[in-house]
């Protein structure tokens, strides 16, 4: 095919083309703007002030009652509870002598009433004595006051009482001494040590009992010492004066029951338990306790902050497509010089 420029010759130069049509602007429609970029994770936030504390909490209610405990163990047993006042004097006996018959030991001896007995005279050695006739084997009794506190006189039981005047010839007596003094005497030999079992007066009653088993001291009625003796020879109302002018008065003598010590008896049965106690009173509600402490401050090394919020998305309120391409320059065709009816084909063919 020839070109254009052979068919209208080199002497024919056209007229510019038109300016091509503006590219079609760019469809936005679909188009959607990338993801903008996560935003910096935020500032970690200030430790918040520690609240005030709490009011304190109502005081809760009263437990429950406990069960009522066991039975205590049974209580140690009481100590001794103290001696006795001593009783009110009894009655006078009936006269001494109307039960036993005395025998002096020599003139130095006399009879002041029915009985009292006086030393009239002689030295100041245990060399005079009134003892009793009569003698028993099983229970018998002695008993005696002084009427001076500063002569020395030995009165007791004695198994054989006309063999000697002297102190060693009575089994068990009392010394009532010149000092005022008490002590005892068996068969010659003092007990404990003189004065041992403390002083006397004119109304200090001594007395010696043999209950078949026993010989038994008594001052004013209070046992103070037993010596162990079991029935056997007869005894005797014995004495022995060592002070001239003392004298023994108030001297009774004669036979009492003696006590025959029988066989064990068989354990009793255990007794039934006893009642059971009454329930303790309820203890009164304790102080309210003090307050705890404060507690310590918690840690915050491990505490992350929250996350900060995501960046926001990429506005396309602005954002202008890119131009489209410009079109392509019309071709510039010169062509030759032609009759008119050439250059409104040409124009034909371009449109």
């Amino acid at each position: 095919m020839a070109k254009l420029s052979q068919l209208l010759g080199s002497s024919f130069q056209g007229t510019q083309g038109l300016q091509g049509r503006q590219g079609l602007q760019g469809s936005l429609s679909n188009f959607q703007g990338t993801q903008g970029r996560q935003g910096l994770q935020g500032l970690q936030g200030n430790q918040s002030v520690q609240g005030t504390q709490g009011r304190q909490g109502l005081q809760g209610n009263q437990g429950l009652q406990g069960s009522q405990g066991r039975q205590g163990l049974q209580g140690l047993q009481g100590s001794q509870g103290r001696q006795g006042l001593q009783g009110t004097q009894g009655l006078q006996g009936i006269d001494g002598t109307s039960q036993w018959t005395p025998v002096l030991s020599s003139n130095f001896m006399r009879v002041v009433n029915g009985n009292t007995f006086i030393k009239f005279n002689g030295t100041n050695n245990f060399n005079e004595s009134v003892y009793s006739h009569e003698g028993y084997s099983r229970g018998v009794f002695v008993s005696c006051k002084l009427l001076q506190t500063n002569a020395s006189i030995a009165v007791g039981l004695s198994t054989n009482p006309a063999g000697s005047s002297d102190l060693n010839n009575i089994d068990y007596c009392w010394l009532p001494d010149s000092l005022g003094q008490l002590s005892i005497y068996e068969k010659g030999t003092i007990v404990g040590s003189g004065g041992a079992f403390g002083t006397y007066n004119t109304n200090t009653e001594l007395s010696i009992i043999h209950n078949g088993y026993t010989i038994s001291y008594y001052k004013d009625g209070v046992g103070v010492k037993t010596t162990f003796r079991e029935i056997g020879l007869p005894l005797y109302l014995d004495s022995s004066f060592a002070t001239p002018q003392g004298q023994l008065t108030s001297v009774g003598f004669g036979p009492i029951g003696e006590t025959i010590q029988g066989n064990q008896g068989l354990q009793g049965s255990q007794g039934r338990q006893g009642l059971q106690g009454l329930q303790g009173l309820q203890s009164t509600q304790g102080n309210q306790g003090l307050q705890g402490r404060q507690g310590l401050q918690g840690s915050l090394s491990n505490f992350q902050g929250t996350q900060g919020l995501q960046g926001l998305q990429g506005s396309l309120s602005n954002f202008q497509g890119t131009q489209g391409l410009q079109g392509s320059q019309g071709l510039k065709v010169q062509g030759t010089s032609g009759s008119d009816d050439v250059s409104v084909v040409i124009l034909a063919m371009l449109f």
